[in-house]
């Protein structure tokens, strides 16, 4: 099992790292905040973000970009609410 978790830690996707460390490793949100700033400069983030319409949305498939966000990790996160509301 210690390999397992090994490699998904060392994994280059940052999302699977800090989720590995969250969910498996039982770490605390605050101890993995480098991680959780990685997740949003990767590039499927910001391609999931270029997909905004001009007012700064998701003018479709809102929920479908939502729960992409939250497999990545990316909850509970102020940066987040507008697109909730």
């Amino acid at each position: 099992m210690n390999n397992v978790i090994s490699w998904l830690i060392e994994d280059k996707n940052p999302a699977i790292k800090y989720r590995t460390l969250i969910e498996i490793c039982d770490k605390s949100p605050g101890d993995c905040l480098d991680e959780y700033a990685a997740i949003w400069e990767h590039k499927s983030v910001i391609r999931l973000f270029s997909k905004q319409d001009k007012n700064g949305l998701w003018a479709n498939d809102s929920y479908e970009y939502l729960t992409a966000c939250a497999e990545l990790g990316l909850y509970k996160d102020e940066r987040l609410d507008r697109y909730i509301e």
